[in-house]
């Protein structure tokens, strides 16, 4: 081939490259990214707020900004998906946001978020005029507002009636905004009693427990409260009430009082100790050998009872051990009761029991009767050893204090040493309960209601805890067959 040729055929290659490299041009210049506003999803979506740690973060968000040029950004949230009403929860420079847990549950509360209610709610960032997207948190608040008292009107005048004691002598109501029907724990409310010169209720007196809005409380209820906290029967007395709202929450423990409202308050008279004598009893005619002792009714002021063993023989009654006045006994005609306050020259009669065994001794002093009827006590367990325990003794919740039992009856125990400090009862890990055995098996704490100081009936394997009004020396006494109680200082 010829140079010419060659020339040719070079000429015509190069062109046919060209015209390929123009119609399949490449592109090698670099895209750039993107641009974003974009919040990033927290990897948890379910906040809880732990009251109990109000500095702590209750979330934070982070987001990048590749958009809208902005030097601070304002943090929104919503209680719907459009924003409608937006609220401000705070503005910052950089691209994070941190809101404690404090701070956030006095704004949803502020919006009427409901506590413990488990409510999604929407954040968003605002930046130079753009939004982010937006995220959803379930969020559980917890409650910042009281409870208020409805009823009793404030200064209402309250008599009480020592022979009606079952009716209701009041009934408190009251209204509780930070709870709805989406509310997810229980709400117990409890009614409390406190003299007038209690200004921070620190002594008070709980008449009532409930999951309501609203509850009765009968006049003998009220009484034994407010004759615990040292009023004069007969005689109005400044009190305050008011009710504490407490929840149960996976935190803890919320307690929310009511401002208190005052009224005034009669009680009628209490009703004195009675201790057994005679010669159906354990003391004999002896009024100072360890007599036992008549147990107070919790539900009716007047009312006592005492179940357990009697020899046949006799019963007498007196108030005092070591006196024999004042002395009750039988009146006129059988069930009637009459006495000598030692003002009179004749005392009354005895108490017959015919046969020996187990009775129900019950003596009203109200209406001054008394009946004395058979009680089947062979069933009954005899324990080998019944203690006190709790924080209220010297030992505490480790180890018992243990009680003498009645050679007489063994269901019947009594300490007459026992030392007991000042402690609230119920819930709390305070006051005291009786177990038999050195043991948990079988156990006996106070009933919920009425909330009586020094005397009761104790529930078997159950119960709350028993609360000591004040720090001293007591008499202790418990019936192991019906788990009535009975504390007296000495």
């Amino acid at each position: 081939m010829n140079i010419k040729n060659i020339y040719k055929l070079g000429l015509l290659l190069f062109s046919f490259l060209f015209f390929v490299s123009c119609e399949e041009e490449i592109d090698y210049s670099v895209s750039n990214a993107e641009n974003k506003f974009e919040l990033t999803t927290p990897s948890v979506s379910n906040v809880f707020m732990n009251f109990n740690y109000p500095t702590n973060p209750a979330f934070t968000v982070v987001w990048e900004d590749t958009k809208t040029g902005a030097t601070s950004y304002t943090v929104q949230f919503s209680k719907s998906a459009d924003f409608a009403t937006p609220v401000v929860l705070g503005t910052v420079t950089a691209k994070q946001f941190t809101i404690s847990v404090s701070n956030l549950n006095n704004i949803l509360n502020g919006q009427g978020i409901t506590a413990y209610s488990n409510t999604p709610i929407f954040i968003r960032v605002v930046g130079n005029g753009n939004n982010s997207n937006a995220v959803v948190f379930n969020i559980n608040a917890y409650p910042t507002v009281n409870p208020v008292m409805l009823q009793p009107a404030a200064n209402t005048a309250v008599v009480l009636n020592i022979t009606t004691p079952d009716d209701v002598a009041m009934s408190p109501s009251w209204k509780d905004d930070a709870i709805s029907a989406n509310t997810t724990v229980s709400v117990l409310y409890k009614v409390q009693l406190a003299l007038g010169s209690d200004t921070n209720f620190t002594n008070p007196r709980l008449l009532k427990e409930t999951s309501s809005l609203d509850t009765t409380i009968t006049h003998e209820v009220i009484n034994q409260a407010a004759l615990t906290l040292g009023v004069t029967p007969l005689t109005a007395t400044a009190m305050k009430l008011r009710v504490i709202a407490v929840m149960e929450s996976t935190s803890g423990e919320i307690i929310r009082n009511s401002d208190p409202i005052a009224i005034s308050l009669t009680a009628y008279p209490n009703y004195p100790e009675l201790y057994l004598v005679g010669d159906a009893t354990a003391a004999g005619w002896d009024t100072n050998n360890n007599n036992h002792v008549m147990f107070k009714d919790p539900y009716q002021s007047g009312k006592y009872v005492y179940r357990g063993y009697f020899n046949a023989g006799q019963i007498k009654m007196v108030e005092v051990k070591g006196q024999w006045q004042p002395q009750w006994g039988k009146g006129a005609t059988d069930g009637s009761l009459a006495g000598n306050p030692g003002t009179q020259t004749n005392d009354p009669g005895t108490i017959v029991v015919a046969t020996a065994g187990y009775y129900t001794f019950t003596v009203n002093m109200a209406n001054l009767t008394y009946t004395l009827e058979a009680y089947d006590a062979s069933s009954a367990p005899t324990y080998a050893t019944i203690g006190i325990i709790g924080q209220a003794t010297p030992t505490g919740w480790g180890a018992d204090t243990d009680m003498t039992q009645s050679s007489f009856n063994p269901h019947i125990w009594y300490n007459n040493s026992m030392s007991l400090n000042q402690s609230v009862g119920g819930d709390c890990d305070c006051g005291f309960k009786f177990r038999a055995d050195n043991d948990w098996t079988n156990s006996w704490g106070g009933e919920q209601n009425p909330p009586t100081e020094n005397y009761g009936i104790a529930t078997l394997s159950g119960g709350k805890n028993i609360g000591v009004p004040e720090t001293g020396t007591y008499t202790v006494f418990f019936n192991d067959l019906d788990g009535r109680y009975w504390y007296i200082k000495n």
